[in-house]
Formats: C-alpha cells, structure tokens, sequence
C-alpha cells in the first residue's frame, strides 16, 4: 500500500516538473525572441513580453514547488559555496 503512494506522489511530481520545465523554457524563448527582434528593428518587438515572461516564470516556479514537497527535498541555491572555505 505504502509503494502505491509513493509511486503515485513520484508519478504526480514528474508530472509538476515537466510542466513546470515547459514553463521555464517558454520564459526563456520569449526573452531570445524579443530580444533578437528588437536587434533588428524596434518596430519588431513583442508587446506585453515582460507579462508573459513574468507570468510564464512563476508558473514555473509554482508547479515545481508541489514536486518539491511530493519527494521531501528542498532547494539548494549555492552561490558563495564555492568560493569560501569553512
């Protein structure tokens, strides 16, 4: 009974981080896209690209947060690890 849970919590949060990693990656084409049209010409940009870019990012954030919980990890951001020793 126990496997059954968890393998429906893993399947559930799988399902969180591909949602989630299509979000991330539609930030990222709408940052390129509008970026390398307003290189060419100003009269090329995409309108309302700083909404979506907003929107499409805390989507993505907010659909890996479940999976996060679903498999009891936590984020791990290690910036000045690295270059300071303890």
């Amino acid at each position: 009974m126990a496997r059954r849970g968890q393998r429906a919590a893993r399947s559930a949060a799988t399902a969180f981080e591909c949602i989630a990693a299509v979000f991330l990656a539609a930030t990222m084409l709408l940052t390129a896209a509008d970026v390398a049209l307003r290189t060419i010409s100003e009269e090329w940009r995409i309108y309302g690209v700083v909404e979506f870019v907003e929107l499409t990012f805390a989507c993505s954030v907010f659909l890996a947060l479940p999976a996060l919980f679903l498999l009891r990890q936590n984020i791990l951001v290690n910036v000045i690890d690295g270059y300071v020793r303890l």
